[in-house]
């Protein structure tokens, strides 16, 4: 079984081309395909003003080395001053002191983050260690106004 000339006339495959081709454009004459398009085209303008924006942030060209391991460690913060009788002169110091004893910590590892004052003579200290391999611990410190000092209540 074969198809005759007569039926695949010559160009007819262009002209389908061609035809299908046209039929966005003429589409677009039409009050419907012109708005179409200008949100076609607002939408591919703002796409592409994102991506310019944020082309930075995924830029695969990072630093060598990371931002915290370039920068210095902060040195150690001084141990506070207590007495040998547990007294210290602000409840931060009595605080830190009183943690990295009761944990076997150096004090400068052990850092006082808030302070709540619960009366004239007490308060609360917000206390942060940093036990060693990535561990942190925290505790809340009550410690009470003396004649000598800031002492553990």
């Amino acid at each position: 079984m074969s198809i005759s000339r007569q039926v695949l006339a010559p160009g007819a495959g262009v002209q389908a081309a061609r035809s299908l081709m046209m039929l966005p454009l003429r589409a677009l004459q039409t009050p419907m395909g012109r708005r179409a398009m200008v949100a076609g085209a607002l939408t591919i303008t703002l796409q592409g003003a994102v991506g310019i924006m944020y082309s930075n942030a995924d830029s695969p060209e990072l630093p060598a080395t990371p931002a915290a391991v370039a920068a210095p460690a902060p040195a150690p913060a001084p141990a506070p001053k207590v007495t040998a009788k547990g007294h210290a002169r602000t409840p931060e110091a009595a605080a830190v002191a009183w943690f990295a004893g009761r944990h076997k910590l150096d004090p400068g590892k052990v850092r006082p983050l808030q302070r709540d004052a619960v009366g004239d003579t007490s308060a609360r200290v917000l206390v942060m260690a940093d036990l060693g391999g990535g561990r942190l611990d925290s505790a809340v410190v009550t410690v009470k106004r003396t004649k000598a000092g800031w002492a553990i209540k």
